[in-house]
């Protein structure tokens, strides 16, 4: 086993452990009434073979169907008995599986984690039931023309990478999956290795640590020799500027625009989630004020920094005013952008754009299950140091910084510009 300690800022400590099969324990003790477990798997919807989209996704689901030891019904069951509450979800690089319980009561989530992560039971009948309820997710999901829009736009963005296909995966992909095809998902990436633990709030630090190693630190769960490689880059990824238009049953148009944008462990990530605050949050933001506010070209605006372990994307989505045209709007934003990426921003806003994140920041880690979701995360994408350094570099941030990632990011001849525009138009 090996352990480094770090403080966190701000102020919360912790530690990491490692078990002699690979598996990561993240441990951070706090006074309180509750407990938060985490557990996150290293694979998400883009490590979904070649036709097999959504099965990462309806993996999670078939992980409440039941178990050696918790049958169908029993984890929400035990959690509500208990006062607690239990979440999961799969994003493009992880699945995560959550429990926040009153203090005392921390060791039922670590048995129900070894239970499946040791013996899930895929049955056929269970199989084909959340099979149905996921393509019923996929069909209302694609009732909305902006998850249209989304997904066109995400496949011109990325191209024949992972990231390209939704998290629930295309609808002939899953009603062609099998239980096999599930069975061997689980066998290949629910596996001590491939997987971290994080505990949060109130517990005793070496008991704790014992309790999972007990459970967690024995052989390999699946019993195979050596997981295989990550490797999910499957072609390059678009980096030159394309148009989308689809015609739908809207009363006015839509814009995503997205650049192809940095991994997770890119530095400038943090001075393009400077770069979302200064372009839309807020009145005092600039598309906001020169789109909405000033010119009457928009009734919405926002920007999202989205990093990702293989490639990210920092997208800006606009909802037009009744007869805009989508010109009108693109030119607004090119010249907004192209200001910051010539003058930078002014100093104040920049320091306004830094107190923001900073106070998003602590905020954000506020109650075990924030601090538990945050270290998990920087665990997957970066490394468990970045909850550390994140402030430190928001400081840090420049004027000339904004301007970079203007210039090599944030740069229309880069960008997918997906319209959805009304059919009578």
């Amino acid at each position: 086993m090996t352990v480094s300690n770090s403080a966190a800022t701000p102020s919360v400590a912790r530690t990491r452990h490692v078990l002699s099969n690979g598996f990561v324990v993240l441990l951070a003790p706090h006074p309180g009434a509750v407990v938060s477990v985490q557990t996150w798997y290293a694979v998400g919807s883009a490590d979904d073979p070649p036709h097999q989209t959504g099965a990462a996704h309806l993996l999670e689901h078939m992980m409440f169907k039941g178990a050696a030891r918790f049958q169908k019904g029993d984890i929400d069951r035990a959690t509500l008995l208990r006062g607690g509450a239990n979440n999961a979800f799969t994003n493009c690089d992880a699945t995560v599986y959550q429990f926040d319980l009153p203090a005392g009561h921390l060791e039922l989530a670590l048995d129900i984690e070894a239970d499946r992560m040791h013996d899930l039971r895929l049955e056929e009948a269970e199989f084909e039931a959340e099979r149905n309820v996921v393509l019923e997710e996929i069909k209302e999901n694609l009732e909305y023309p902006e998850s249209r829009l989304l997904v066109a736009a995400d496949t011109a963005t990325f191209g024949g990478h992972g990231y390209a296909h939704p998290v629930m995966g295309h609808r002939r992909d899953v009603e062609a999956l099998t239980l096999d095809d599930i069975r061997a998902h689980y066998d290949t990436w629910y596996r001590p290795e491939r997987a971290a633990i994080v505990i949060a709030g109130a517990m005793d630090v070496e008991r704790t640590l014992e309790a999972v190693a007990t459970r967690f630190g024995g052989k390999d769960a699946n019993a195979q020799p050596t997981a295989p490689a990550r490797e999910r880059h499957r072609t390059p990824f678009n980096v030159s500027a394309q148009r989308i238009e689809r015609r739908d049953p809207v009363g006015v148009a839509r814009l995503y625009l997205q650049f192809p944008g940095v991994t997770s462990r890119d530095p400038r990530a943090v001075a393009l989630d400077a770069l979302e605050h200064i372009l839309a949050s807020g009145r005092n933001s600039r598309l906001f004020r020169s789109l909405v506010q000033d010119a009457g070209l928009a009734s919405a605006v926002a920007v999202e920094n989205d990093p990702r372990l293989d490639a990210g994307v920092f997208w800006i989505e606009i909802t037009a005013t009744e007869g805009t045209a989508p010109a009108a709007i693109e030119r607004a934003i090119a010249h907004e952008l192209e200001q910051l990426a010539e003058l930078g921003p002014r100093v104040t806003e920049l320091q306004r754009t830094q107190h923001a994140l900073r106070v998003e920041e602590i905020f954000g880690r506020e109650t075990p299950w924030d601090v538990a979701e945050f270290l998990g995360d920087a665990e997957m994408a970066t490394g468990f140091e970045a909850y550390d350094s994140y402030l430190a570099d928001v400081a840090a941030l420049t004027p000339a910084d904004i301007r970079t990632v203007c210039r090599e990011i944030a740069d229309i001849a880069r960008a997918t510009i997906a319209w959805s525009l009304p059919e009578s138009d």
